[in-house]
């Protein structure tokens, strides 16, 4: 691995390192975000806004106020939390040891808050969390699932056979050992791996959700938004106006147009409608459904959501 920074959490010089890079609270965004039941602060649309520079490096923090508290205190807690494992676990705890990237995926870099030396289990990486929304109780079977993706981001660079993962959760700590599985890693690097080439590389936004981070990002991308429809920014006639040529058949346009869709679906949002000078797209729900051929009784299947281009009159 390479050292890109050691300074303090939170500087710029820090902020700058993981400016372009995907970490380890970037990867459970990325992998974990677009589900409601993890509890995440971001969203794949969030990650690509970031890494495409669309957003500053620390938007998302400054957007978030429970987020900008939480990290600020993260910061001030880790000796103590350190102090406090050290005594529970009887191993030796060190502080971050900066901005590490993996040595052969150069957009992968984490900030693991420390190393630890444990007795039995060796020398590991050491994730801490200040007191935030998850509970006591949801550390029963371990862990929970958004931890133990950050852990296994910082173990796929920093090689380490363990990650002990704690929560400052009072009156004292909730940890749990999650160790290395090189499965679970493969499987994560693979997620992140598409991630980055058919989103960050393509420059082809990830589908928006409904949460209120991606409405947030929606707005901050797209401001003439009220709700219902928005007047797109003007770079997207463009992609009108190549929409309304191109008519081949071949493999290759046709991942050009579904990338121009892609693209004015995500500026849409979650209003029904965009347009932009004289074109203009429908966004809306539409329910698939099916006949039976014996009795003609209609049935409903799941919703989803369908994008018409809407030509000029000539």
């Amino acid at each position: 691995m390479k050292v890109l920074t050691t300074a303090a959490p939170g500087s710029a010089e820090w902020l700058d390192a993981r400016a372009d890079k995907i970490g380890g609270t970037a990867a459970v965004n990325i992998v974990l975000g677009a589900d409601r039941n993890h509890r995440t602060f971001g969203s794949p649309l969030t990650e690509w806004a970031r890494l495409t520079g669309r957003v500053k490096k620390d938007a998302l923090a400054d957007a978030d106020d429970e987020l900008k508290k939480i990290l600020e205190w993260g910061q001030k807690s880790e000796a103590l939390h350190r102090q406090l494992l050290a005594e529970e676990t009887c191993g030796e705890f060190e502080g971050a040891p900066g901005v590490l990237q993996h040595d052969s995926i150069p957009w992968l870099a984490v900030s693991p808050d420390g190393r630890c030396v444990l007795p039995v289990h060796g020398r590991g990486s050491i994730e801490l969390k200040a007191p935030t929304r998850y509970t006591v109780h949801e550390w029963d079977a371990g862990a929970p699932l958004t931890y133990q993706v950050q852990a296994a981001a910082i173990m796929a660079v920093e090689e380490t056979p363990y990650c002990l993962v704690s929560a400052l959760i009072p009156p004292s700590t909730r940890w749990a050992i999650v160790p290395r599985e090189p499965v679970f890693e493969q499987f994560l690097l693979d997620q992140l791996g598409h991630f980055w080439d058919a989103y960050v590389v393509k420059d082809i936004p990830p589908p928006a959700t409904f949460r209120p981070v991606d409405k947030a990002t929606l707005f901050h991308l797209h401001p003439r938004d009220n709700g219902e429809s928005i007047e797109l920014a003007r770079e997207f006639e463009g992609e009108f106006i190549a929409l309304t040529r191109e008519t081949s058949d071949s493999a290759d346009l046709e991942k050009v147009i579904e990338g121009r869709k892609a693209r004015i679906a995500q500026a849409i949002g979650p209003n029904s409608l965009g347009f932009v000078g004289p074109f203009g797209a429908t966004y809306k729900h539409q329910t698939r459904t099916t006949a039976c051929k014996s009795c003609g009784h209609v049935s409903s299947q799941s919703e989803f959501r369908v994008l018409r281009i809407q030509k000029p009159k000539s």
